[in-house]
């Protein structure tokens, strides 16, 4: 997509000028002095060319100390002025990365299934890197060096106009030149930044993978498709610096041809004595000065060239709706709801049906086992109860509302969810159960810890709960970290519960322990349990199995049980480790 002028602006406004207006106000200072300084120096030394032989000592000793403060003013100026035009680039990339983060987290599973991590660290990260010039220089440098050309030629104007008005026809014909072939090299950039977020999500996902890569004898093939992510990174780098260098040899041409021709220039006026040697010094510096900032405008071109492309690919992010609505009514749940599936139908892909006609009511404060299966849609129900995905017919109801009215925090304010796959943070313990929540006190966590009987895990740590825990769960067995993700419930408190398969990698010790503060958990709450044990399912009221989508039945676990024809009371009787594969 090509990003519009004014879309260049809003991205200026909101991260740049509306937050930072006294650091661009500051640059902008600093960028006029510097170009003051950088007019004035060569005058100065003009002057001092005149002088000499014609003047007293001290007078030159005077100029020539004048020339010393203004140089060494210059590079002061230069240092500042770099230092706040890159703090300020880091202040609005930074925002801009908080932006996308958060516009990523809001975004529905579709798009998350559709983009790797990786892919997205790229695009948060190196997409917005390209705009740290764009952010910091860009506009005021641009704007700086154009009247830094036009306050030169002006003055060149003032010396001779004929040498004034050549160098002015050359500035104009390389700067219209540079503005045609700005563009060239975007979709060059385009291919490498694309290339990278593909190399990135390729990392990412064979990094995760690594052990299953080693112990399945995969790391061959893994290093193979690393090599074809490089040689397409290096192949595409190498056509967009090929066109890069073409655009800017064809500009440092025109430089050097402009540069000669106004030497030339120089020679005939100093040759004829329409000049002296002062001022063909102060022509020369002065011409240079027109070449300087025509090259540094070149480089601004080039370098937004990169910047389009990142800002493209921004846009295009940030473009991306959620194609989940949220719903505008609250939810305030002080008791356990009943919740109700009501013809359901749902699908991952278009052709692929998931869940057929699914229509159960669980009464409020009461427990469901769900058995079925691997792709039977166990998970399913829960990724909907959840709102992950939205069915595509069909009702889903928590008491007497309709899932698709509620706000989205107030449904995960309501839910609590334990999953076979536990993730922790590198953060504290606190943090990690809290989710960083500063509210919750620790008493409250405290509490919560030795309610699941992880109470010695606690204590056992060097620094308690200011102990830090790793992604990896470094020194936690599975069925701890199971526990913690139990602990993470009882600490919002919530009225519905869904134990996703989160019995099926605890030892029988650590189970038992689980099963004690479930019973303690699950008291006056509305619980989902995805089973895999038959202890388990004893423990429900209801009993739900699923097959191929589709419910195979529904009923009481009791009831079922004692029913001499159910499909539940023959599992039960043949064992039920068949059905809960």
């Amino acid at each position: 997509m090509k990003v519009t002028a004014k879309r260049y602006w809003q991205f200026l406004r909101i991260y740049v000028i509306a937050p930072q207006w006294p650091r661009v106000l500051l640059l902008a200072v600093l960028l006029i002095c510097l170009i003051s300084l950088r007019i004035l120096n060569p005058l100065v030394l003009g002057a001092f060319i005149n002088m000499v032989g014609h003047t007293s000592l001290r007078t030159l000793m005077n100029q020539g100390i004048l020339f010393l403060c203004i140089a060494f003013a210059q590079q002061i100026v230069g240092l500042i002025e770099a230092y706040v035009a890159e703090n300020t680039a880091w202040i609005a990339t930074n925002k801009l990365r908080s932006a996308l983060t958060y516009h990523c987290l809001n975004l529905d599973f579709t798009f998350h299934h559709q983009h790797t991590p990786g892919e997205l660290i790229e695009r948060i990260d190196g997409d917005v890197n390209m705009l740290r010039n764009f952010f910091s220089r860009f506009v005021v440098s641009l704007l700086g060096n154009i009247l830094l050309v036009c306050g030169v030629l002006l003055y060149l104007l003032t010396i001779d106009w004929r040498l004034g008005l050549f160098l002015t026809i050359c500035t104009i014909g390389v700067l219209y030149a540079l503005m045609r072939v700005r563009n060239i090299g975007v979709p060059f950039w385009r291919n490498v930044r694309q290339a990278t977020s593909d190399f990135f999500g390729f990392l990412e996902e064979h990094l995760v993978g690594t052990e299953e890569l080693k112990a399945n004898g995969a790391v061959s093939y893994a290093l193979q498709r690393f090599y074809f992510y490089a040689r397409t990174i290096r192949r595409a780098t190498w056509r967009a610096e090929a066109i890069t260098t073409v655009t800017n040899s064809t500009s440092r041409f025109l430089f050097v041809i402009s540069t000669g021709l106004s030497f030339a220039m120089i020679l005939y006026l100093f040759s004829h004595h329409l000049i002296d040697v002062g001022t063909a010094y102060i022509i020369y510096r002065l011409t240079d000065m027109v070449i300087r900032p025509k090259e540094e405008i070149n480089r601004q071109l080039l370098d937004f060239q990169q910047a389009t492309v990142g800002l493209e690919r921004i846009v295009l992010l940030l473009d991306r709706s959620n194609t989940i609505a949220d719903g505008d009514m609250p939810l305030h749940l002080s008791t356990a709801p009943s919740l109700a599936f009501e013809h359901v139908n749902f699908s991952y892909a278009e052709t692929v049906p998931v869940l057929q006609d699914v229509t159960f009511q669980l009464p409020a404060g009461k427990a469901l086992g769900i058995v079925g299966r691997t792709g039977s849609g166990k998970t399913t129900v829960t990724r909907l109860l959840f709102r992950l995905y939205v069915p595509i017919s069909g009702t889903i109801r928590i008491g007497d509302h309709d899932l698709r009215t509620i706000k989205q925090a107030d449904i995960c304010q309501a839910i609590g969810l334990v999953t076979q796959e536990v993730q922790l943070f590198h953060a504290t313990v606190r943090d990690n159960l809290t989710l960083f929540n500063p509210t919750i006190p620790d008493q409250h966590l405290i509490q919560a810890i030795t309610e699941v009987g992880l109470g010695p895990w606690l204590l056992s740590l060097p620094q308690g709960l200011d102990t830090l825990l790793t992604p990896q769960g470094d020194g936690l067995s599975a069925g701890e970290a199971q526990l913690l993700a139990l602990v993470r419930v009882f600490v919002k408190n919530v009225q519905v519960v869904i134990l996703d398969e989160a019995s099926s990698r605890l030892d029988p010790a650590t189970e038992h322990s689980l099963d004690q503060a479930f019973a303690h958990l699950l008291a006056g709450r509305t619980t989902i349990v995805i089973a895999h044990h038959l202890k388990t399912l004893e423990q429900v009221d209801f009993v739900l199995i699923l097959e191929k989508g589709m419910i195979r039945e529904f009923g009481a676990r009791e009831t079922l049980a004692k029913e001499p024809t159910s499909y539940f009371n023959s599992l039960r009787r043949t064992g039920l480790e068949e059905v809960l594969a």
